[in-house]
């Protein structure tokens, strides 16, 4: 399913009116990378992505994902679209208050992980 994607078509917060993105111009493309100076799009960007995954509604953001004739592509259930932006770091990742104590320290800072298995690296 997801090799039907070519982009996705956003509208909200920094992007006023629907604004179409291409990610994938040859049909064989699966890698993207999204950069840009601050203030423009990259974090509404993930969260339009996110929120297509979630299927949650957002009363600032609406997303759609398009094919190679800019006809809307529904996700499949099967489909899964990960998002790692700054709010997956927030809600996952959690390094403890005294780490930055640490650093000053040249020691590595301690730090524990939600939502995944620690594999035993210090």
């Amino acid at each position: 399913m997801l090799e039907k994607v070519k982009g996705i078509s956003i509208k909200g917060r920094c992007f006023t009116s629907e604004t179409q993105f291409s990610f994938y111009p040859e049909s064989n493309d699966r890698i993207a990378i999204i950069y840009g100076k601050n203030g423009s799009g990259k974090s509404t960007l993930s969260e339009g992505f996110s929120f297509i995954s979630s299927g949650n509604s957002s009363t600032d953001i609406s997303a759609t994902l398009l094919d190679r004739s800019d006809a809307p592509v529904s996700l499949a259930e099967e489909s899964k679209i990960f998002v790692f932006n700054e709010k997956y770091i927030d809600e996952n990742v959690k390094i403890n208050d005294h780490s930055s104590a640490a650093f000053g320290n040249k020691q590595r800072p301690s730090a524990s992980f939600a939502g995944g298995q620690n594999q035993g690296h210090p």
